[in-house]
């Protein structure tokens, strides 16, 4: 029961590595390695802090780095896992086809027996091997498909595409490209922590203070290659699209608020 309830919760991604599974004694020791630069870049030039407040903010922070984390491993899963996974669908679809086949062949047998004027005795029918090799072939079709949806949708060939789509499962992907470094990881958690970091620094804090901690966040995280000229380009890009937006006239269809 445990065990089911913690695939719920984490995702078989997890479970592989126990080692990966959240704490809470994890995301103290995360906060203690991104404290001293919280310290210096955030909290000494905002002075005066709501105690309420910050400890609201740790959590987001603590929030942040789990998800960013949940979430690499999830991808590094994928690309590992993905020339595994294409293999058992290539198999799963030759065992399907040559089902296929059978069954061409035996109808085309049944067809044969039609033909006699008369039934020899004692000759058993063709339903149930009929029957039987239908019930096989939906099996390996789903089989199939649900290997193809295994495979992270940026992943996927343009047939495999087709084939995922058949598979009865529901199954979770992250919306992010599985590329190696996750960049796109980096950049989304970037846009989250410049969202909370507006909200609790309401404008006090410079920032260059801000590009920083957030690069030494990422450091702490994996990220040892992230740099603080990285960090705000992609905080003034999200900037730009969050502006962009915001500029975009409004439906005439829309309801007044």
């Amino acid at each position: 029961m445990f065990l089911l309830l913690s695939l719920t919760l984490w995702g078989v991604a997890t479970i592989k590595n126990p080692g990966l599974l959240p704490s809470v004694q994890e995301g103290r020791d995360f906060f203690a390695k991104i404290t001293p630069s919280l310290a210096v870049n955030i909290l000494r030039p905002m002075g005066w802090v709501n105690k309420k407040k910050f400890w609201s903010f740790r959590t987001q922070l603590i929030v942040i780095a789990v998800f960013a984390r949940d979430r690499k491993v999830r991808l590094d899963l994928a690309r590992e896992s993905e020339i595994e996974v294409r293999r058992y669908r290539v198999h799963a679809g030759r065992a399907r086809k040559k089902i296929a086949h059978s069954l061409e062949f035996l109808i085309e047998a049944e067809q044969i027996g039609q033909t006699l004027q008369e039934w020899p005795p004692g000759l058993p029918t063709f339903d149930p091997a009929r029957r039987a090799l239908l019930r096989l072939e939906k099996a390996f079709a789903q089989v199939e498909a649900t290997a193809a949806k295994l495979l992270h949708p940026t992943l996927r060939k343009r047939n495999e595409k087709d084939i995922a789509s058949r598979s009865s499962r529901r199954l979770f992907h992250p919306d992010l490209k599985a590329t190696e470094g996750s960049s796109a990881l980096m950049h989304r958690t970037v846009e989250m922590l410049d969202d909370e970091l507006r909200k609790f620094t309401r404008g006090k804090v410079p920032p260059k203070h801000i590009d920083k901690f957030i690069c030494e966040f990422l450091q702490a995280l994996f990220w040892k290659g992230a740099s603080v000229a990285n960090v705000k380009t992609i905080r003034q890009r999200y900037k730009d699209r969050q502006g962009a937006f915001r500029a975009q006239p409004s439906s005439p269809f829309s309801i007044p608020q």
